[in-house]
């Protein structure tokens, strides 16, 4: 961690923080004023950049988990009659659950022509000396609105990955069979029943979760927002040299990483793509947790942090993002969940 940097100011700061916040909420604002009257004691130079709202990622997902269970039913009742129906139909199931992360960030980038909600990004410069064109430019970044789900983000993930091991094996199996043309080495009973069930299982359970606004947002992400606004504060007295630093402060990121994409949209002109990296701090407060880089870009700088990490003696994973789980990466290095 930075030399002078105050643990215990960053856990009052997340304690502060630690109300229900979801998007649109009388909690986000609040949380968004709190913010930038604390950048506010930092810098002269702080501002919020107010966004729009006109589609929530929550209807989107039903509608890819219902084709996707349409087409799972299918997949089953052809799969012995009709081979090429039932592969045809898993090809496309593999097509959505690996493809619809993308279309959601495409369709969320729109602009909203009548916003439902409004939320905001909170942008603060250090009052810090200039540096050149050359120095590498880090946006030091964390949400900071909340949300609750029916389901654990863990269950979520185990049963992303169940669906899409399910649907790999049954693509492997269906087509070896047709390949070698003979009806017997295409998989019967058990073995092939099994999987179905389990993508049933999983479109079922992913389908009936909620979102509302009944979490405190303690460790997602409240403690993050502690832990930048400490770090805003240690860089003020020791501003690294030839970096120039940003510390941002997203709205909306529960809602499918729409502050993100618009902070992104809205200045994709300014941003030297090969010069600037975003370091997103997300999930910080786990207890006896370590440190994970989620990274969606190969490209970007994870290794160098490892490498850092190594040399100074911090724990730190390095994990690559599953296909379903929401990633921002527009040849820059941000996305969705962080350290």
């Amino acid at each position: 961690m930075a030399p002078g940097f105050n643990a215990q100011a960053a856990l009052e700061t997340a304690k502060a923080l630690a109300y229900p916040r979801l998007v649109g909420t009388a909690g986000e604002r609040r949380a968004a004023n709190f913010i930038i009257q604390r950048l506010k004691d930092l810098s002269r130079q702080v501002w919020e950049e107010k966004f729009g709202l006109h589609i929530t990622p929550w209807h989107f997902t039903r509608l890819c988990l219902a084709l996707g269970l349409a087409d799972v039913i299918l997949a089953w009742v052809t799969y012995h009659i009709v081979p090429a129906i039932s592969l045809a139909a898993l090809v496309f199931l593999l097509i959505i659950e690996l493809c619809s992360s993308k279309c959601w960030l495409w369709l969320a980038a729109q602009k909203p022509r009548a916003p439902r909600l409004h939320s905001s990004n909170i942008v603060a410069e250090l009052d810090t000396p200039p540096v050149g064109k050359e120095a590498a430019h880090i946006f030091i970044l964390a949400h900071y609105d909340s949300k609750s789900q029916t389901i654990s983000l863990p269950l979520r993930i185990l049963a992303l990955t169940l669906s899409g091991s399910a649907t790999v094996w049954l693509l492997f199996w269906l087509g070896w069979g047709m390949i070698s043309r003979t009806a017997e080495t295409i998989p019967q009973g058990y073995p092939v029943h099994f999987p179905f069930v389990i993508l049933i299982i999983c479109g079922i359970l992913l389908l009936i979760a909620r979102t509302g606004n009944d979490s405190p947002g303690a460790v997602d992400n409240a403690g993050s927002v502690g832990i930048v606004l400490e770090l805003a504060k240690v860089f003020r007295e020791t501003p690294p040299a030839h970096l120039r630093l940003t510390f941002l402060f997203t709205g909306a990121e529960e809602w499918g990483l729409q502050g993100a994409l618009r902070y992104l949209d809205r200045h994709r002109a300014e941003l030297d793509r090969e010069n600037t990296y975003f370091l997103n701090l997300d999930g910080v407060g786990i207890h006896d947790g370590r440190p994970v880089i989620l990274q969606a870009n190969p490209k970007s700088w994870g290794k160098e942090m490892q490498e850092i990490a190594r040399k100074t003696g911090i724990p730190l994973s390095h994990l690559g993002l599953l296909p379903g789980l929401l990633a921002l990466s527009r040849r820059y290095s941000i996305c969705g969940s962080g350290i």
